[in-house]
């Protein structure tokens, strides 16, 4: 069990190593990276298990040395803000991609299924009519693009319309109820008036 003496003694080892002694942050933490390997009793990530009396040996490289421990996190990463290259590298990979290569998914109706993707309009109760003129048809297009399913709203669409018919199958089965009630009601009346 590492004590509240052992912690304060290895911060301050820490301390004279990154030369900021001076400095007290409540949320300080000491990184793993200046240890070797041989301080560790466990060493599975995320949480470095270092023996009592530990003290950091590897040196800081320039760059963690000007930026100290403030650009630290609890998990002892160090934030590095990323190289331009890199911002440049993945924007490009972010606009060369097409738009072919996005799955659409269609609607669904009762009698279809997910395997049959075609383009369809925006309004499935009016047909698209062949006479548009081509600025018609390329704003239905694009409209008809920006409508996407995901899986979730599929899921929701499917279990409306599922409710839907269970409710008019509930409220058939209401009216043949109450029309056979009335039957037998009448039934019953007439054999009363036969038998009496």
């Amino acid at each position: 069990m590492v004590t509240e003496l052992s912690v304060s003694f290895l911060r301050n080892q820490w301390r004279k190593f990154a030369q900021c002694e001076g400095v007290n942050y409540k949320d300080f933490r000491i990184c793993s990276d200046h240890f070797e390997v041989s301080c560790y009793k466990k060493k599975t990530p995320p949480r470095f298990l270092l023996h009592i009396g530990a003290v950091p040996t590897i040196q800081a490289n320039i760059q963690e040395t000007e930026e100290g421990t403030i650009g630290r996190s609890s998990n002892n990463a160090i934030f590095k803000p990323p190289n331009a290259s890199e911002l440049n590298q993945s924007s490009s990979q972010i606009f060369m991609t097409s738009p072919k290569n996005t799955n659409q998914i269609s609607r669904i109706t009762a009698n279809e299924t997910l395997s049959s993707f075609q383009n369809f309009p925006t309004s499935p109760a009016k047909p698209v009519n062949p006479n548009l003129s081509s600025n018609k048809s390329i704003i239905n297009n694009q409209a008809s693009s920006q409508i996407q399913l995901t899986p979730k709203t599929l899921r929701i669409k499917m279990k409306n319309r599922l409710l839907a018919a269970y409710r008019s199958q509930i409220q058939r089965l209401k009216r043949q109820k109450h029309k056979n009630f009335l039957k037998t009601k009448e039934s019953d009346i007439q054999s009363i008036i036969i038998r009496s």
